[in-house]
């Protein structure tokens, strides 16, 4: 990224918000295409960026394009800040919405 500064200023510029208590986490709200409202996060760290949200790769790309990140750079993560991370869906967005119903 660019620049902190830079980087601050875009979070913003894409609406979201720094959170008071740790200013490295930002949140906006967000409505998946079935209406559901949640927020949507993004978490940085010197220059490590997490999305998560519905469909991270908008917020990634546009975030990309505000701040030119290193080609290749944008991908599913495996680590964050040295701790192993997975994707992540609820029942319902899998589809198995009634799954251990009898």
């Amino acid at each position: 990224m660019a620049s902190i500064r830079a980087e601050q200023s875009s979070l913003h510029d894409l609406g979201f918000r720094s959170n008071l208590a740790d200013p490295d986490v930002w949140y906006k709200q967000a409505t998946k295409p079935d209406g559901f409202q949640y927020y949507e996060y993004v978490l940085v760290h010197v220059d490590d960026i997490l999305v998560i949200s519905h469909h991270p790769i908008t917020t990634m790309t546009a975030l990309g394009i505000l701040n030119h990140l290193k080609e290749g750079s944008v991908e599913v993560p495996e680590c964050y800040l040295g701790v192993a991370v997975q994707q992540w869906c609820s029942p319902e967005d899998a589809g198995i919405a009634d799954a251990g119903k009898d």
